[in-house]
């Protein structure tokens, strides 16, 4: 039977490692979603502090069922989620009790925001409808944790992200914006392993951002990862409720760089070229972002077009026909319109669109 003393020594002992355990998640009593997905994750309801909790920040603990009321998330529940994601308690302190969460103000008057990488699906997840220009798709929801990590750093790595990060490359590799990767898996643990002689095969194409590896290491079989790439973007709101038809002027909009998932929306500067003095094709609620299909196109199908050469001490002008719609700062073909010749036979040019009359020829 253990005496007095060395019940105290064993005590003295265990308490000061409880305090190094370190890594600490506070539950907050009442919080409102900062985005209009019904999942829940546990970086949603709570403070989170150290490196190793961090990885459980996009933890699914519960859904946003009614979008117009409140949801109630238990400590218990987000307990079970935890231990479902793999959480090692004694390198963690839960703390708190029930979080009240409020419905993002999206979720009760309607619109699309730009979307980020949420939490993604292993095995199986439906991958959207592939409609052409939609950056909605594959994103689902799991229990797994997810590394986030800039593919700069890691891209030289012989690991499982390193190898992933180089295979992405295509996608990241040219951009001057700020970038990073979300790696999601049931044991990322091993993401960062260099001696197990990893070997990465891509399960199918990419799709606006998102790819699917199966990884197979010495010794530890195959792993399945999803991985999502974002990038830093400008994203452009209504300051207030606009209405169809208004010519948006600078006082109408307010700007900030916003992490969005990687897809073909074009630099900032073309965004705002877009924006700024386009008319309106629909209303826009306030707050709501703003992007090129809310704007009446620049140039439709069949509408002449003057086509500029780029400036380089010869400047070449020609009169065309657009073969198809766009806005300012997107890309479209044209092909030349030229009197008494058989113009439909032209080759056609690919050109950005300056205005609602002129255009340069894409080099």
């Amino acid at each position: 039977m253990m005496n007095t003393r060395t019940f105290l020594a064993t005590l003295s002992i265990l308490i000061p490692a409880a305090h190094l355990a370190g890594d600490s998640i506070q539950l907050k009593r009442s919080t409102r979603m900062k985005h209009a997905d019904e999942r829940i994750t546990l970086g949603d309801i709570a403070t989170i502090e150290g490196e190793y909790a961090g990885r459980f920040a996009s933890v699914v603990v519960d859904r946003m069922v009614d979008p117009t009321r409140p949801a109630e998330v238990t400590l218990e529940e987000v307990t079970r989620a935890m231990d479902r994601a793999g959480a090692n308690w004694a390198r963690l302190e839960l703390n708190g009790g029930t979080s009240i969460v409020r419905p993002h103000s999206r979720r009760l008057h309607g619109g699309t925001e730009p979307e980020a990488c949420m939490p993604l699906e292993l095995g199986g997840a439906e991958t959207g409808s592939g409609t052409k220009g939609s950056d909605r798709a594959p994103v689902a929801t799991t229990t797994l944790p997810v590394l986030t990590i800039d593919p700069r750093e890691i891209v030289e790595e012989d690991s499982p992200r390193g190898l992933i990060a180089m295979r992405m490359a295509e996608l990241w590799r040219g951009s001057n914006r700020a970038v990073r990767i979300h790696l999601q898996t049931a044991r990322t643990s091993l993401l960062d392993e260099t001696d197990l002689r990893p070997r990465v095969v891509q399960q199918g194409a990419f799709r606006n951002g998102t790819g699917r590896f199966s990884v197979l290491m010495e010794d530890e079989g195959v792993i399945e990862v999803e991985a999502c790439l974002e990038v830093e973007r400008l994203v452009v709101r209504a300051s207030e409720a606009l209405e169809r038809g208004t010519r948006v002027e600078p006082s109408d909009i307010e700007s900030r760089t916003e992490w969005v998932r990687l897809s073909g929306n074009g630099d900032d500067r073309s965004i705002l070229d877009t924006i700024l003095g386009g008319e309106l094709a629909r209303r826009v609620k306030a707050g709501a972002p703003l992007e090129a299909d809310d704007f009446v196109p620049a140039i439709r199908r069949n509408e002449p077009i003057r086509v500029h050469s780029p400036s380089s001490g010869f400047n070449l002008a020609l009169e065309c026909i657009s073969l198809e719609e766009g806005h300012v700062g997107e890309v479209i073909e044209v092909r030349p319109d030229i009197p008494g010749a058989r113009s439909r036979d032209a080759r056609p040019i690919r050109v950005v669109i300056l205005d609602s009359t002129t255009a340069e020829i894409i080099n």
